[in-house]
């Protein structure tokens, strides 16, 4: 089904150079604008599909099409990747409020990882699309203390509620196996154009992010231009690593403590105060708490190698952040 257009590149034969048709969920996000550019540069052509209120304006590349509609409606969907090679959801809906910790403010994310995958996958095998890719979170690993983790750990067997979901996704695109797929477990995504990143900073800045006890639980990251060069690398192996889960990190995990202290050191920030662990866990709830002090470093495995994140660290990036 895959044009190619190309030719195998004989000096990495696991490298296919081929023109891929690609449809892409949440095209418009801070992720999803980064992976389209990337594969437009690299001349694939691009299926965007977007809510109907999204503004479009910079994904507007030759080989990008753009396409408004309704990922919960099944009939749209299928329409919209018809003779696609490569199904990709990257669609999410993160809370934008500072502390989400009720299961309504997750309800949408949570359609679009149950309702939303569902219709994907079954346009998948409508259209007789090849390969299905998934975009989740490494988060699901839990409390690993100062432990190292890859893709061959076993994830945390009781979940936040709003990672719940993040599981059901997997096991849906796991399920079927008549279509092959890779499920990438991201670290946390940042970039200046991140809510949540600017949050982060502003709350240091402000003295309104507190560290908890001794803020020595590990954060593992990844900016977001490397998160969509990863689903690059992915797509030009997708033969070798089709059927896959893979974590993608900067690899270099920093305490949440150490994070804190390198936007003090860039913005001239005071002190940050301390909170007790009772007092964390009255004003985030459990859930939050755990998904903002569960510990762990993620491991590069051998099956990426030929990877490497454009920044190492987020204090690496931070240096460039004005």
């Amino acid at each position: 089904m895959i044009s190619l257009t190309l030719f195998v590149f004989g000096c990495c034969k696991d490298l296919i150079l081929i023109t891929m048709n690609i449809f892409i969920s949440g095209a418009t996000g801070v992720l999803g604008r980064r992976v389209v550019n990337q594969l437009a540069s690299k001349n694939h052509r691009v299926v965007a599909f977007v809510r109907p209120t999204s503004i479009t304006e910079q994904n507007q590349a030759r080989n990008v099409k753009i396409i408004k509609g309704n990922l919960f409606n099944l009939n749209e969907v299928i329409k919209a990747s018809k003779g696609c090679d490569i199904m990709l959801h990257l669609a999410t809906h993160i809370p934008s409020k500072k502390i989400p910790k009720r299961p309504e403010d997750w309800l949408m994310n949570d359609m679009i990882r149950t309702d939303g995958t569902r219709n994907l996958i079954i346009a998948a095998l409508d259209n007789d699309i090849e390969y299905f890719i998934q975009s989740g979170v490494a988060l699901l690993y839990g409390q690993q203390g100062h432990g190292f983790v890859n893709s061959a750990n076993e994830i945390a067997g009781d979940q936040p509620f709003m990672l719940k979901s993040a599981v059901l996704m997997e096991e849906m695109v796991n399920a079927v196996k008549s279509i092959n797929s890779v499920i990438i477990r991201f670290s946390r995504i940042y970039s200046s154009d991140s809510v949540s990143t600017q949050q982060m900073i502003a709350g240091v800045k402000q003295r309104k992010m507190p560290i908890i006890e001794d803020g020595n639980y590990y954060w593992n990251n990844i900016h977001a231009d490397d998160a969509a060069g990863a689903i690059l690398y992915v797509i030009e192996h997708i033969k070798r690593l089709q059927n896959y889960t893979l974590n993608f990190s900067d690899f270099k995990p920093l305490t949440f403590a150490s994070m804190v202290e390198s936007v003090m050191v860039k913005t001239g920030a005071k002190k940050p105060l301390k909170m007790p662990k009772v007092v964390a866990k009255l004003i985030l709830g459990e859930d939050l708490y755990r998904v903002f002090t569960d510990s762990y470093k993620i491991e590069k495995k051998s099956v990426i190698q030929g990877w490497n994140p454009g920044f190492e660290s987020f204090a690496h990036w931070l240096k460039t952040y004005s």
